[in-house]
């Protein structure tokens, strides 16, 4: 019997956080911009729908919380994401910590930056969040990335399955030779490694299977919990952006991202949301993000001048959209008129530009034209 790895892996967190609690997240949306003159790499992270895993919020949430919207942390797709700044600090000062990957944890440590921009609430009332991470001297940090992914290679000295020897084999020769791993391509980051050929087909294919195995399962239930995450969510993830897989006969090249300008990849992880943790992330973190880009983009929208939002302008267009709409839904008067008047610019540049899905136009019913605009927001946003 095959040994589904990744999927039971998969399973076993989601019964830790059914039973312990976890942070979890509806939906993630990461954008990725590099700015070449600066060498500078961000991802602006923005958590959609952020939640407890238990029906109510357990005492150590604000904890949870607190690690990564205060400490410098980040969370990736869901708890087991969680990437801690505090043990990276940790690990770089053990004297058992091979040299390199301490260089490379130093070194990072020294350039990366992690700043709470704010909080909002989506169309559908999801509380999200989001963060702006940053790496300066990226051109440094990837170079220590590199020679600690040599290192640990190099370090690995176990004997491989069988049906791995041979691609084992040519990544320890190109660890030997200092092969550079990752490498940014514009505003895209890649990764190469060198594989045998009938050795990486056999495992692609059953990687493949599994998924399709776990899709069907999960899509024969007829109930499912809030938390439960859906397994075609990694489809979901590389489909909603520029991703490409190059193979050779011994190289395989993944790339994430648009080369020649700033790419948003967007997932949906889940139906289920709770608002269990909504007083905790107001108490956490109090900067109002739509509130304060709504301040802005209408301020400037009534004066006739580009708009610059609290966000970066390579945000995604969405975020821009969901703060207004929160105006043309939430107040009466000039500033309402203000929402609808650059609501109805946007779509005529948006559609002008025939951006997809179209944008609704304003029409004499004002209710139903915020109703389209909410189905937009969550189209666009992978909802």
């Amino acid at each position: 019997m095959k040994t589904r790895t990744w999927t039971t892996a998969a399973a076993l967190l989601a019964v830790l956080c059914a039973v312990a609690g976890c942070i979890v997240l509806s939906g993630q949306r990461i954008t990725i911009f590099h700015d070449q003159a600066a060498d500078r790499l961000t991802f602006l992270v923005e958590y959609d729908g952020v939640f407890d895993s238990k029906e109510a919020a357990e005492e150590g949430a604000e904890e949870k919380l607190r690690a990564f919207l205060t400490n410098g942390d980040v969370l990736l797709i869901d708890w087991f994401g969680h990437i801690q700044r505090e043990l990276m600090e940790k690990t770089a000062g053990e004297p058992s910590t091979p040299p390199l990957r301490r260089e490379f944890l130093a070194v990072l440590l020294e350039n990366l930056s992690v700043k709470t921009l704010g909080r909002y609430r989506d169309p559908e009332g999801r509380v999200g969040v989001a963060q702006e991470v940053s790496f300066e001297q990226v051109s440094r940090v990837l170079a220590a990335a590199n020679a600690a992914i040599s290192e640990g290679i190099l370090l690995d000295e176990s004997v491989p399955p069988e049906d791995w020897r041979r691609t084992v084999d040519r990544l320890r020769a190109a660890a030997k030779e200092g092969r550079q791993w990752l490498r940014l391509e514009g505003h895209s980051l890649a990764l190469a490694f060198p594989v045998h050929p009938a050795e990486w087909a056999r495992h692609a294919r059953e990687g493949l299977l599994e998924m399709f195995e776990d899709w069907a399962d999960h899509n024969a239930k007829e109930e499912r919990a809030a938390e439960e995450a859906d397994p075609d969510w990694f489809l979901r993830l590389i489909s909603s952006g520029p991703v490409s897989l190059l193979q050779s006969m011994g190289e395989v090249t993944l790339r994430a991202g648009d080369p020649d300008g700033p790419t948003t990849f967007r997932v949906d992880l889940r139906e289920g949301y709770r608002p269990n943790l909504e007083p905790q992330i107001a108490a956490l973190v109090e900067a109002d993000l739509d509130r304060a880009q709504a301040q802005v983009l209408l301020a400037q929208a009534a004066e006739n001048e580009p708009p610059v939002a609290v966000l970066p302008s390579w945000a995604p267009p969405e975020d821009a959209v969901r703060a207004v709409l929160a105006v043309l839904q939430g107040v009466e008067g000039e500033e309402r008129e203000a929402a609808a008047a650059w609501l109805a610019a946007f779509a005529a540049s948006w559609n002008g530009a025939e951006g997809f899905p179209a944008a609704p136009e304003r029409g004499a019913d004002d209710a139903a034209w915020a109703a389209a605009w909410a189905a937009w927001y969550l189209d666009v946003s992978g909802r």
